[in-house]
């Protein structure tokens, strides 16, 4: 769909029309990850699946972008916006009835599904326990998704139940939010209870009185229906919002913020590279917000939160200006998915999720889509020269866009490597015949553990940089030696080390002063503690590999930078060409225009050939 807009662009130019605001705010967020890839390929990488991520996530970029576009300039009608979005709306009724077979009969019906040509790579539609209770997943990755998925197409599937076309119909959407609410707890879990609440939240003020009464009285029969047939899970989900300080994937969300806090102080503007951050090399980050600030930085999360907000003030602005009902309604609804989908990207990674990610996107296109069907009712606005004050502006900011990709491309031709030294240590128990006392616990695994500990303290950092210039850290065996990762290894007498530095010499000499460091600290803990000669333990070198470069991805980082330019620099001549200044955009009459308008909407998306005479 991406290709098909960009095929449609160049072939065919619409008349003149306001500046839709969703496409800027999509223009801002495709910058910002731009700028987190090309960031990111600048930076050390040690790992090849990093950067194979890093493009993955290019790719899903012009998937979101294709969607959102093509939602926005492809769709002339609500009639044609009803009937996708009512695609959607029965998609996800079909979750909701495979959540429940998948309840109630224990059957996973997504492992039958079978697709030729391919082959599962992973489990899906696995039931997960949580409280005694089992959770459901239907066609999604995680209960966590389902019941996010479920509740921000809620307010859609109302909305037909509401404003279809005959009697018939709308009973059958009623049946469907029906399904779709009894589906919705099965999730077990807070995700899906909160964003069912917001749903109904954002919709029950804008109902009339009495569909507001028969709205709680529907609410309260199903909530006694449902506890007597399934006893004890609405007081389980209401138990999780009570005891929600205490429970372990809370705290191990609150144990994110640490580390969270070292990664974006190391890269704070622009992130270490979009998709770079893999859960399993690092750590895994239940907070879409957390993950877009450690990927894209401080930019990109401002571009991803004003994507939100801005959008859902397009579907209000389109309910408060549009005189149809149904219309206003859609907008309410589609107002009230992206809340529900925004405020539970701080509960899990909700990108990280293909059909959460997705269902953001189609929202936010749906939102556009709106916005250009309602601003076609409107007259087309004729281009005025630019005031000297809006000159100044665009001028200035040209100035600034020029340094500012004067300094990236000197970033990337001058982007330098950072060299790495990897070792490793033992602690050798005695060779007599006594034994150290501090053998008796797993052959010295809890005193390695505890020597880890000590290395990597504030003050042996501190002291060490200060000493060679390079920075460290330390693992247990078959632990992870990236900083704030979740794998700290298993129980062994063996300790994995890794020296990093600008140069190889000052790598080299932290390797070295941290091996020493680790030798000194067990003799001075072994002096204290009185134990004789022969039975002291020794810190033998197992590995002391020499350091070695470890570079960005250079090819990608001028890729990225040629891209980037390329949509800045078109954006800023659509600015340009807006505001009529300079003699070489050429605006057509006014009767050219008009006429153009009876073949081709503005922002309509065509593909074809375009009669030249109109």
């Amino acid at each position: 769909m991406f290709g098909w807009w960009l095929a449609s662009r160049l072939v065919v130019h619409p008349a003149p029309t306001r500046a839709h605001p969703v496409k800027w705010l999509m223009l801002v967020f495709v910058l910002a990850v731009l700028a987190s890839y090309l960031a990111g390929m600048l930076r050390p990488i040690a790992y090849v699946a990093e950067t194979n991520s890093a493009d993955r996530a290019l790719l899903s970029l012009c998937a979101w972008c294709g969607v959102v576009l093509v939602m926005a300039d492809g769709i002339s009608s609500y009639a044609r916006l009803e009937s996708l979005l009512k695609v959607v709306a029965g998609g996800i009724t079909c979750v909701a009835i495979l959540g429940i077979v998948q309840y109630t009969l224990r059957l996973d019906l997504a492992s039958i599904i079978q697709v030729p040509g391919l082959h599962p790579n992973r489990e899906f539609g696995q039931l997960v326990n949580r409280a005694a209770y089992q959770r459901v997943t239907a066609t999604t990755s995680h209960p966590i998704e389902f019941g996010v998925v479920l509740s921000s197409a809620l307010p859609l599937v109302i909305h037909f139940a509401r404003f279809s076309g005959t009697k018939i119909q709308r009973r059958r959407w009623w049946i469907a939010v029906g399904l779709v609410s009894v589906a919705l707890p099965l999730s077990v879990s807070r995700s899906g209870a909160l964003g069912g609440l917001i749903a109904v939240v954002y919709l029950f003020y804008t109902w009339p009185r009495s569909l507001k009464l028969r709205a709680l009285a529907a609410l309260a029969v199903g909530g006694l229906t449902m506890s007597f047939v399934v006893p004890g899970l609405l007081g389980t989900i209401r138990n999780l919002f009570l005891n929600a300080s205490s429970d372990p994937s809370t705290q191990g969300r609150t144990a994110d913020y640490a580390p969270v806090l070292h990664y974006t102080s190391e890269h704070p503007l622009f992130g270490r590279g979009i998709g770079t951050f893999i859960p399993s090399i690092y750590r895994t980050l239940d907070n879409a917000y957390l993950g877009i600030l450690v990927e894209a930085g401080v930019v990109g999360l401002l571009a991803f939160l004003a994507l939100f907000v801005g959008s859902g003030c397009v579907a209000g602005s389109v309910r408060r200006h549009s005189p149809t009902e149904s219309v206003r309604d859609l907008g309410q609804s589609l107002k009230a998915g992206l809340a529900v989908l925004a405020i539970n990207s701080a509960t899990f990674d909700a990108l990280g999720f293909s059909m959460c990610a997705g269902m953001i996107f189609l929202l936010v296109g749906a939102t556009a889509s709106l916005w250009t069907i309602q601003s076609r009712d409107r007259p087309v606005p004729r281009l005025r020269p630019a005031t000297p004050q809006r000159i100044r502006w665009i001028a200035a900011a040209g100035v600034t866009i020029v340094i500012a990709f004067g300094l990236a491309g000197r970033g990337v031709m001058n982007a330098r490597p950072e060299y790495q030294a990897y070792g490793a240590v033992l602690l050798a128990t005695p060779t007599s015949a006594d034994q150290s006392p501090l053998t008796s616990s797993h052959d010295l695994s809890f005193t390695a553990s505890a020597l880890r500990d000590v290395l990597g303290g504030s003050g042996v950092r501190e002291k060490i940089r200060q000493q060679s210039g390079a920075d460290y850290d330390v693992a247990l065996s078959g632990g992870s030696l990236m900083p704030g990762t979740d794998v700290i290894g298993e129980l062994s007498p063996t300790l994995q080390l890794v020296s990093r530095a600008p140069n190889a010499s000052a790598a080299n000499a932290g390797l070295s002063a941290v091996m020493q460091e680790a030798a000194s600290r067990v003799a001075q803990f072994q002096t204290r503690l009185g134990i004789p000669s022969r039975q002291l333990i020794r810190v033998v070198v197992l590995q002391q590999q020499s350091a070695f470069a470890v570079k960005g991805r250079p090819s990608r980082a001028e890729l990225a930078f040629v891209i980037l330019l390329v949509v800045v620099g078109i954006a800023y001549f659509s600015v340009i060409r807006h505001n009529r200044i300079g003699r070489t955009w050429r605006i057509a009459p006014r009767s050219a225009r008009v006429g153009r308008r009876r073949d081709h909407r503005p922002g309509q998306l065509v593909l074809g050939t375009h009669n030249d005479s109109q």
